[in-house]
């Protein structure tokens, strides 16, 4: 009878593998994966009950006990119906004295196995534990037991004599048995899900992530096991291209670098985990590359495989030389800073002694020629210290904007590049044509300093992309709104990569010792701060470059200075000027004569203010960096002595720094930028002799 029982549990257990398959085919959380495990352990059941122990007829024993109460608890209520109502179809058919015990043994397996069911769901667990599996199989059986009370009277005590050490030692056993093989196979399943969930996750976020993930293995053979997609931003080359040609990782690393890298891939030298490169793209462009890598060593410690990150390191390093370059640019300005006031007192000496001197009708036509372009050029040097001004402070070039004839200015710095274009290309057997075609009457309103400036470094540009010589030409056009300006040489031209970086700043192919001119960027700043813009209107290598400047158009005609009676403020002030530099007096006291009004010059601020006291004075000029009292401090004495009734403008290098909140600070009306222009002087003479005349 034992041997029967345990034979019949034995081919349970056989079965109950299945399960495992039916598994894999149909998830057990759909509603079609319940149905088949339900007719997979009804089946099961009828198999058991087929091949049973016979007590008498009749009267029979199997295992289907274990089988409905355990596909009960792992596969729910749906499940465990099925298969209930199968195996108690069959045990009717089968009919005889423990009919209805077995139905009754059935129905109670199958309603113990759904309350560990529920009870699993209350406490969200996934499955029992070895214990509580055994738990079932004594629970189960000891309802089995009190059942056979429902026998007739002259089986029952018979009946528990026979089964009961079997139904309590070895159906128990056979639930945790079976239970345990759908626990593991339940296990199993879920940590293959989560695996896979895991790889998939992996998956995705190495094909999305921006930067390249890889696997190189070295035994049995050198090659790349795993790239990712994102290797075609970086390199230009696709993953299948590593995959079959692992060697083309040398051709991508600049030369030189490559035997840096392969000495930190064997096991001869000391790993290194994170390390930059060189590398350039299929395009040829260079970059820099950052490796985050890991070895993977076998069980005798040697590396069999390395994983790692690449990541494109170049606008770091780029933006990290602009950073330095700021740096350096900023310690310019501040020592810039320190000698502007003395350059451009400088400056200032030579403007108005020139302008002075081309008032003057009795000098030779031809030396006035001269003297223009000595004045365009301290105007230019005027422009380059406040450019580096600019770099230590952000100044605005917009208060120097004044209409001129483009044509002027084009053609001055065709002048000021001619040693570029013609003796320096002579001096190498080239020759470089540069050609002007602008229309007379097209005017510009900007600051001629730094517009010149500008136009001087695409000159240069264009002169240093032609290194065998060639034509450059400068045209313009104008409509209602724009005037637009087209440079063009014939030169080597740039590639799009090189031509959309262009404006970047601090940007350059020309190396650090030759490319330390404002650049393309400075260039771009000063048409930005025109109100205009430039572009790159075509470029191609070998095929040269067209630049398009864009500025708002003007009309009218540029404005001459002609100090005859006419061009006179209304009415003669009296001008106190006060500077520390002799130079500066001394032309400051003709400049007074010159435009027509009366005054004096003194060189400190102590003097300014006895003289203020003992005399009547319409408009004080004074510098600002003088010593002892500077030029701040004199204005906030004059208007707190004189209660604010004497208008003062402040003299210096940074007038374009200087603004309105810092004019009230101080008490001071106006600011005359260094170096400035008898034209500007007059301007401002005339502003402060109308609002007197207003008063």
């Amino acid at each position: 009878m034992i041997l029967d029982l345990i034979y019949n549990l034995s081919v349970l257990i056989s079965l109950s593998i299945f399960s495992g398959y039916a598994d894999e085919r149909f998830s057990r959380n759909s509603l079609p994966g319940k149905v088949v495990q339900g007719f997979l352990f009804g089946t099961f059941a009828i198999i058991g009950m087929m091949y049973p122990f016979v007590l008498r007829e009749g009267l029979i024993f199997d295992g289907r006990s274990v089988v409905i109460s355990l596909v009960t608890l792992f596969f729910g209520p749906v499940s465990g119906f099925i298969s209930a109502i199968m195996a108690v179809i069959y045990r009717v058919w089968l009919g005889g004295a423990g009919a209805l015990t077995g139905v009754l043994i059935i129905s109670f397996s199958a309603i113990t196995g759904f309350l560990f069911y529920r009870y699993l769901e209350k406490k969200q667990k996934d499955y029992l534990s070895l214990g509580g599996l055994y738990l079932l199989g004594i629970i189960v059986h000891l309802q089995m037991l009190l059942l056979m009370l429902s026998l007739p009277w002259d089986d029952i005590a018979q009946t528990l004599k026979i089964i009961t050490p079997t139904v309590l030692g070895a159906f128990p056993i056979a639930t945790l048995i079976i239970g345990t093989i759908l626990l593991e196979h339940r296990k199993n399943k879920v940590s293959l899900a989560k695996l896979k969930e895991s790889e998939e996750r992996f998956r995705r976020l190495s094909e999305n992530a921006m930067d390249t993930i890889f696997r190189f293995d070295y035994v049995p053979v050198r090659k790349f096991t795993y790239v990712s997609p994102s290797v075609f931003d970086l390199t230009g080359h696709q993953p299948e291209e590593f995959y079959k040609n692992p060697q083309i990782i040398e051709k991508i690393f600049m030369p030189g670098e490559y035997e840096k890298y392969a000495r930190t891939l064997t096991g001869d030298s000391e790993f290194q985990n994170v390390r930059e490169f060189r590398w350039q793209k299929k395009n040829g462009i260079p970059i820099y590359v950052e490796e985050h890598k890991i070895p993977i060593r076998n069980d005798e410690g040697e590396i069999v495989a390395v994983e790692g990150i690449i990541r494109d390191i170049t606008q770091r390093k780029e933006t990290l030389k602009i950073w330095l370059e700021n740096e350096r640019l900023s310690a310019i300005g501040q020592t810039s800073s320190a000698i502007a006031h003395d350059f451009n007192n400088s400056l200032q000496a030579i403007f108005s002694n020139v302008e002075l001197i081309l008032f003057d009708d009795t000098v030779d036509e031809k030396i006035k020629s001269k003297l223009r372009l000595v004045q365009d050029i301290s105007e230019d040097a005027a422009g380059r210290v406040q450019t580096l001004q600019r770099f230590g402070a952000d100044n605005d070039i917009t208060k120097g904007f004044s209409p001129v004839k483009l044509v002027k200015i084009v053609n001055d710095v065709i002048l000021q590049t001619r040693p570029l274009w013609k003796y320096e290309a002579e001096k190498k057997g080239l020759f470089i044509e540069v050609e002007c075609d602008i229309d007379e009457t097209i005017m510009v309103n900007v600051n001629q300093a730094a517009f010149r400036s500008a136009l001087y470094n695409l000159m240069k540009n264009a002169v240093e992309a032609m290194p065998d010589g060639g034509n450059i030409s400068c045209s313009a056009s104008r409509d209602e709104q724009w005037v637009t300006i087209l440079l063009k040489d014939n030169g080597k031209g740039m590639s799009p990569e090189i031509a959309e970086r262009s404006f970047i700043p601090f940007f350059t192919t020309k190396g650090f010792e030759v490319g330390r001119g404002i650049g393309l960027s400075g260039v771009y700043k000063v048409m930005k701060d025109h109100g205009g813009d430039i572009k790159i209107k075509s470029t191609m290598p070998g095929e040269g470059t067209t630049f398009e400047i864009k500025l708002p158009v003007i009309f009218g005609e540029e404005g001459e200075i002609n100090l005859n009676e006419a061009n006179k403020p209304e009415g003669k002030l009296k001008i106190l000027w006060v500077d520390d530099d002799q130079n500066i007096r001394d032309i400051a006291s003709e400049m007074i004569t010159t435009i027509g009004m009366t005054g004096q010059v003194v060189e400190s601020g102590s003097e300014a203010l006895a003289l203020l006291s003992g005399s009547d004075y319409d408009f004080v000029i004074t510098d600002v960096g003088m010593p002892n009292m500077n030029g701040w401090q004199l204005s906030e004495k004059i208007h707190e002595k004189f209660n604010g009734n004497i208008p003062v403008a402040v003299v210096t290098g940074w007038g374009s720094e200087i603004t309105d909140d810092k004019l009230k600070e101080h008490h001071a009306s106006y600011v005359l930028p260094k170096p400035f222009r008898v034209k500007q002087l007059l301007e401002l003479v005339g502003k402060v002799s109308l609002e007197i005349i207003q008063k």
